[in-house]
């Protein structure tokens, strides 16, 4: 017998990754999202005349426990060009790559306009009709293993590295209804 639809890891993957979006917008800059990194061309080698990307984002499962009785584990690369002193799409120090990462975890942090916390949100399954998923009654929260809501399990500035600032991190979400029964946060 299958898991229910609110269960199921696939439909809780692209729930998730559905939430980030396929861009995030930094001030002015728009930053691409690859969701599965293989399929990914940032420097534009695919395609004659490409404009490699400065910024990018890239989505990596480590973990998919979700829906289980368990958590899944997201890592949030945010690669940045250091480029040349003089290119005003250079991140020398690693500032474009924080803000990035920042507005990257605050999808999930706080509260939105409504009052009601952007860690906690539906499932949604993709499995009739993935260019338009319907809501199921399963809820996933942005959780870390010490309880904080809507923040980052871990986050580390890895620096320069190959031409690039890099900043590394992972989001851990489990089901609503997996959390322990003495956790202080109920749906």
């Amino acid at each position: 017998m299958p898991l229910p639809v609110s269960r199921q890891t696939a439909n809780i993957k692209r729930t998730i990754t559905r939430k980030i979006g396929n861009s995030i917008a930094v001030g002015a800059l728009v930053v691409k999202v690859y969701p599965d990194w293989r399929w990914s061309d940032p420097d534009a080698i695919r395609g004659a005349g490409g404009i490699p990307d400065d910024q990018w984002i890239a989505l990596s499962w480590l973990l998919g426990g979700a829906g289980r009785f368990g958590s899944s584990t997201l890592q949030v690369d945010v690669f940045s060009r250091i480029l040349g002193e003089n290119n005003a799409g250079g991140d020398p120090f690693g500032i474009t790559a924080d803000d990035i990462a920042d507005e990257v975890e605050g999808i999930f942090a706080g509260v939105d306009g409504t009052g009601l916390l952007r860690a906690w949100f539906y499932v949604y399954d993709f499995t009739v009709n993935p260019a338009a998923p319907t809501k199921t009654d399963g809820a996933i929260v942005c959780q870390t293993s010490a309880g904080r809501l809507g923040q980052s399990e871990d986050r580390r500035r890895i620096g320069w590295e190959k031409g690039f600032q890099r900043v590394a991190m992972t989001l851990r979400f489990r089901l609503v209804e997996d959390m322990p029964n003495d956790s202080f946060y109920t749906a």
